[in-house]
Parts: C-alpha cells; structure tokens; sequence
C-alpha cells in the first residue's frame, strides 16, 4: 500500500493524494476549473495569489476548444505557465458527470489538470498524450471511475503510467 504524499511514479508522478479529489462539487466546466486549482492552492502545489490567474488561463485555453477528449475523460490543461517552475497537476472525479462540451458529446466524469512551466511544454505533452490513450481503455476508465479512495487512483495510475 502507498503512504499518503506518495506520488505516482514516471510519468505521472505530479499526483499523489493531496491532488486527488474523488467527489468534485461542480457542476458545470467554470467550476470543475476552479476547484481542481483550488485542490492544487490547497496542497501547496500553487501559490494562493496565483489562483485567479491559473483559472483564467485555463478558460482561456478552453475556449480554444473543449479539452473533453471523450470516454468520460478531460484533461484541462495550460503550458508555458509563469506561475509554476514544474509540472502541476490534479486528478478529480465528479459521481454526477458534467456536461464539459466533450469532442463525444458525453458529460466527463474524470478529470486530469495539468499547468507546466515555460520550459516544460515537452512533459506536458507526453503526459498528455498518455493519458488521452490510457482514455481508449474501456477497464481503465472504468476501474478509475469506481476507485474506492485515493489510495486505489494512486496504484492505478501507477500500475499503467510506464506501461
């Protein structure tokens, strides 16, 4: 078993349980944004001050077009971020599903958000990319989606990160 604090290995390894919330409280995209930067505020990932500011760039960026990639599944993200010196992120499920205008049109119930830094666009994409796979897998997504605790997200992200 993973103590609490101990982040996901790889690829990963910006999540551990203090940025994992398995009961969001949003219900519509503006607020799903707000409070996966909150958990960050909160986990000392972010500075306070810097809050509004994440939040506007990442609405920013979704008016670029909606990062609900589908299966469920979005991944809210800004890069080039003067905020953070690393790549930051959080994991949030809502039990209810929000309509996040995704690319199926089905309401997303997993949520990985991701601020990198100016120099840190290369990671970014690479997590990215992995998770927008890991999306495809039907188990995944399922065994993420009935996750009992943040201990479960946890190994479960570990299990797949490198694979």
């Amino acid at each position: 078993m993973m103590r609490k604090g101990t982040p996901v290995e790889g690829l990963l390894g910006f999540l551990s349980e203090e940025v994992i919330r398995l009961d969001l409280k949003a219900r519509d995209k503006p607020g799903v944004i707000a409070e996966l930067v909150d958990i960050l505020v909160a986990a000392g990932r972010l500075a306070k001050e810097d809050r509004d500011h994440v939040v506007e760039l990442v609405q920013k960026r979704e008016q670029l077009g909606s990062t609900g990639i589908g299966h469920g599944l979005a991944i809210p993200h800004v890069k080039a971020c003067d905020r953070v010196q690393a790549l930051v992120g959080a994991f949030g499920r809502s039990l209810a599903g929000i309509d996040y205008h995704a690319i199926d049109g089905e309401p997303c119930r997993l949520f990985f958000l991701m601020i990198s830094p100016q120099q840190g666009s290369a990671a970014q994409l690479r997590v990215l990319q992995k998770i927008a796979g890991l999306a495809r897998n039907e188990r995944f997504v399922k065994f993420l989606s009935e996750a009992r605790n943040e201990a479960e997200v946890l190994a479960l992200l570990s299990e797949v990160a490198e694979g």
